[in-house]
């Protein structure tokens, strides 16, 4: 919850140069730099508590239970952990608990969020696939006082885990290859426009000696490779 970081910056009264320090050990989960950094902190015990709930991977219910009786007097702090107990009931209430783990030490290089941020993963790698979070301020900014919650998907990430669990996506294939030569143009055109009329996505191709050969298996080679279905075909030579 970025709330949680916040508040905890706040309540300590930590300056700019050192949030940055804190953000940097965070972001690289170095924690044995946190634990260091939270021992220098001149804070009271419960405080300096919450803030070594930072350099976890894993922060268990119970964990949270604790952390919400040091938060008692830092009503910021307590709304964040409260706001998070009520997103893990919910998690329960779907049955998809076991699927998620809290870590409040996530924080993000996008300090417009002010709710839950969080990560998805998937098996065979090591950074996210989808990232995101709640901002309740951020639409304002673009002309709606509404609040939102955000999300990307890392394509690169994403085709590597398809690639690396060797998943095989299936594809409906009734797309077009439309290759034709100059004085085909208009016919060429006409064609591809009735094809996406119909709903059927039509790709055009330029056949010229020397641009591209008149070779058919140069059109269904790259048909193949991008997943078209068929080829026509508007030249003399092909």
């Amino acid at each position: 919850h970025a709330g949680f970081f916040l508040a905890l910056l706040e309540e300590a009264g930590i300056e700019k140069e050192a949030e940055k320090e804190l953000r940097d050990l965070l972001n690289n989960k170095n924690f044995l730099g946190v634990e260091e950094f939270i021992e220098n902190l001149d804070v009271d015990t419960d405080l300096k508590s919450l803030f070594g709930l930072l350099g976890s991977f894993h922060i268990s219910m119970e964990d949270m239970q604790e952390a919400k009786k040091a938060a008692a007097k830092y009503p910021q702090i307590e709304k964040a952990i409260f706001a998070l107990e009520e997103l893990n009931r919910y998690l329960e209430l779907f049955k998809i608990d076991r699927y998620v783990s809290f870590e409040l030490g996530m924080i993000s290089n996008y300090q417009y969020y002010t709710g839950i941020i969080f990560a998805g993963y998937t098996y065979g790698l090591g950074e996210p696939i989808v990232k995101g979070g709640r901002y309740d301020n951020l639409l304002s900014y673009f002309g709606k006082n509404a609040p939102a919650i955000g999300f990307a998907f890392v394509a690169d990430q994403l085709l590597s885990a398809i690639t690396r669990q060797q998943i095989t996506i299936s594809t409906k294939q009734d797309n077009v290859l439309i290759v034709f030569e100059k004085d085909m143009e208009e016919q060429a055109i006409e064609l591809s426009m009735y094809y996406r009329k119909e709903g059927k996505p039509a790709t055009m191709l330029f056949a010229e000696d020397g641009l591209y050969h008149m070779d058919k298996t140069i059109y269904e080679d790259y048909a193949k490779r991008h997943h078209i279905a068929k080829n026509i075909y508007l030249c003399k030579e092909i």
